[in-house]
């Protein structure tokens, strides 16, 4: 056994489990926030990035800019990307 530690990527999928309906105990203060499930964290991060190292920001995010996805976005693509899942399932389809 391993022990977790706050932060941790299970918990993450344990907020999205959560979140689907799935009824798990937890006390809650373990999960990320919704700002770092969003991935406002990187995107700050990119558009510091971007401002003071545009090198370093193409190598970082390489594989997001290769996808046609700017990385300062990332909170709003979350957003469409959630509400296209949620959309598909209403009414329990």
């Amino acid at each position: 056994m391993q022990d977790t530690t706050v932060g941790a990527k299970v918990f993450a999928a344990l907020k999205g489990a959560t979140d689907a309906g799935l009824e798990i105990p937890n006390t809650g203060d373990i999960l990320p926030s919704e700002a770092r499930i969003r991935g406002e964290h990187v995107a700050t991060y990119a558009e510091e990035a971007g401002k003071t190292n545009p090198e370093a920001y193409k190598r970082v995010f390489s594989g997001y800019l290769a996808a046609g996805l700017r990385p300062e976005e990332l909170p709003k693509h979350f957003d469409q990307t959630k509400k296209t899942i949620e959309d598909a399932f209403k009414g329990g389809q």
